[in-house]
């Protein structure tokens, strides 16, 4: 379902070992992480949709909205369930600011995959645009649209 609904997955790369050892270590082992990254990727994979392990380190430190880095850290502050950033004064949950920024780190990277694509070819997607609707029109007996409208 997820993979239907979704073209694109991202995932934190937390290492579920490492994440056993701590308080809330019954959640990971009940969650199975690990096979569900797993599976995730393969249905990506049949499905055609994007998959991606993002590097979640900081996450739960950083703000999404502002970016600055004034959240609980590390082992000791685990218990810390929510923080307000001194710099914007947004409220956080932390675990919906970091599936937040693993978001944003994981559209980040898709742009930048299409940004390689697009540089790759000789030819740019705005010139095949604008010769593909040059060629239309002329086939359509139709003068090209005024400059500044889109040819659609």
């Amino acid at each position: 379902e997820q993979v239907r609904t979704h073209r694109a997955s991202f995932v934190g790369n937390g290492n579920a070992t490492w994440l056993t050892q701590t308080n809330p270590a019954r959640s990971v082992l009940d969650a199975g992480w690990s096979s569900y990254r797993t599976m995730l990727k393969y249905q990506c994979d049949d499905a055609g949709a994007w998959f991606q392990e993002i590097d979640e380190s900081f996450t739960t430190q950083a703000c999404h909205m502002c970016g600055a880095r004034l959240g609980p850290k590390g082992r000791a502050e685990l218990d810390v369930r929510e923080w307000t950033c001194a710099v914007c004064g947004t409220l956080h949950d932390r675990d919906a600011n970091a599936a937040r920024n693993i978001k944003a780190r994981g559209l980040a990277w898709l742009a930048e995959q299409f940004a390689m694509a697009d540089s790759a070819h000789t030819t740019s997607a705005a010139a095949v645009n604008k010769a593909s609707g040059d060629a239309l029109a002329a086939a359509l007996g139709h003068r090209r649209l005024a400059v500044g409208i889109p040819w659609l």
